[in-house]
């Protein structure tokens, strides 16, 4: 949705942007990248208004503070049998 404004499930055009930001207490569109809540990421999230489909978009420098942080674990690839 983010590059084609088109929603992926409906084919809706009816998208807003809510960006991602960081506000009080820890309440906001982020992801934590460190010990307290001083140290966030801002994810933006686009939204189809017609069947309410969301995508959640991290900017290139969110991605990097994210794998830099290491506070998650990268998914494996499932192996096919």
């Amino acid at each position: 949705m983010k590059n084609t404004a088109k929603c992926p499930k409906c084919n809706g055009n009816n998208i807003v942007l809510v960006e991602g930001k960081s506000l009080k207490y820890g309440a906001g569109s982020v992801v934590l990248t460190g010990p307290t809540y001083f140290n966030v990421s801002p994810i933006d999230r686009y939204i189809c208004l017609d069947c309410g489909y969301v995508e959640h978009w991290a900017s290139k420098s969110s991605i990097e503070k994210i794998e830099k942080s290491n506070l998650y674990k990268k998914v494996k690839p499932v192996e096919e049998k």
